[in-house]
């Protein structure tokens, strides 16, 4: 798996990645920090012969992440490297305490549960599709929005989406983000109660 922790904004300043990239700044100055790690790791299992960086539109995945919030704001997204929301982007943000997925132009799916608490949270989406989005170990949603292809040119983003998207004040996360994983695969049930656990989500295969 991909794995990354970022604090910054209200994020508290700065970057972190492993596979032995380290990006320091605040994330304004940072457009998109996922991209330069993730296009070195598809170039690297591309060469060895590894599983490639997933398609959320095509292929299996799992993004599992841990964020600490007392408000809304963007987690994930996939989508234009600027401007405004675009068709074919994905996103998952927090809105009125509860974690959305929406597909541009496509659709949107709301979870139940609340966690603009201030305490951390896991939040984990599995795909292509159906779509479930679990809360902390437990299932919060299922949605079954048609798949589209990723667009050429979109990256990846943390704590941000887009210019115009969400549509509510907080835009952009305030707040933290920790243990971002990306497998290219939808974990079991069982496998994702070891996500509570960092230590075992390390053992966990891509």
């Amino acid at each position: 798996s991909i794995m990354g922790r970022v604090r910054n904004r209200g994020f508290e300043s700065g970057v972190w990645f492993l596979l032995a990239f380290f990006l320091l700044g605040p994330m304004e100055n940072i457009v998109d920090p996922l991209t330069p790690v993730l296009a070195e790791v598809e170039k690297d299992a591309g060469e060895g012969g590894k599983r490639p960086l997933p398609d959320f539109g095509r292929d299996s995945y799992t993004l599992s992440l841990w964020v600490r919030t007392a408000g809304d704001g963007s987690l994930f997204a996939k989508t234009a490297p600027a401007g405004n929301w675009v068709p074919g982007g994905k996103t998952i943000f927090i809105e009125q305490g509860r974690v959305v997925l929406d597909i541009g132009w496509v659709g949107a799916s709301k979870g139940e549960q609340r966690i603009d608490d201030g305490q951390w949270h896991n939040v984990v989406l599995t795909g292509p599709f159906p779509q479930i989005i679990y809360i902390d170990g437990k299932w919060d949603s299922e949605s079954s929005l048609e798949p589209t292809p990723d667009r050429t040119g979109h990256v990846y983003k943390l704590g941000y989406t887009a210019s115009d998207f969400p549509e509510q004040d907080e835009r952009a996360l305030t707040g933290a983000l920790d243990e971002i994983r990306l497998f290219g695969r939808v974990l079991r049930t069982d496998e994702l109660s070891l996500l509570m656990d960092p230590e075992a989500a390390s053992d966990l295969p891509g």
